[in-house]
């Protein structure tokens, strides 16, 4: 299995330059773990404006989020606390689709199991922590978030 973690940064509604901070310092713990980062906000962000992303980015995340062997989430508010009730539409669908309660449109699927799911943290000195969530804990995050899973069922209808 490779050996690479997909970032997960909620960005809807948040300023860019957090965003983009948040995403590579996560990242760069990656990289000293000798993992290889996985974001794909960060590499569409330069060639795609606003709604460009907002259309493609959640086709492009399923995709790539194939390709790795786990997830880190990595919420912007509450980075020291265990809260990640702040996810967005894509971040959403990413995690239902992990725990197998999005029934993908593709006959082919090639998510056969869930992969580990961390939340990324920072504790007040900048030490980064990595700790991993429970399914119960995602269950929760993503009954706290109901209202993104719903919004990203209209985003691609649009």
């Amino acid at each position: 299995m490779p050996r690479g973690v997909y970032i997960l940064v909620p960005n809807e509604g948040r300023n860019v330059n957090d965003v983009v901070h948040h995403s590579r310092v996560a990242g760069r713990v990656a990289v000293s773990q000798g993992l290889t980062p996985i974001n794909p906000l960060l590499f569409y962000m330069p060639y795609m404006t606003e709604e460009e992303l907002a259309k493609h980015l959640p086709g492009e995340s399923s995709r790539w989020v194939k390709r790795v062997s786990k997830i880190w989430i990595c919420p912007l508010e509450g980075t020291r606390a265990r809260d990640v009730s702040d996810l967005d539409a894509v971040s959403h669908r990413i995690l239902r689709e992990n725990e197998g309660l999005l029934a993908p449109r593709r006959k082919r699927y090639a998510m056969t199991s869930r992969l580990p799911v961390y939340h990324f943290s920072q504790e007040a000195d900048g030490t980064p922590r990595v700790q991993v969530l429970d399914r119960l804990e995602i269950a929760n995050m993503l009954q706290c978030n109901i209202v993104s899973g719903l919004l990203s069922g209209v985003a691609h209808a649009v």
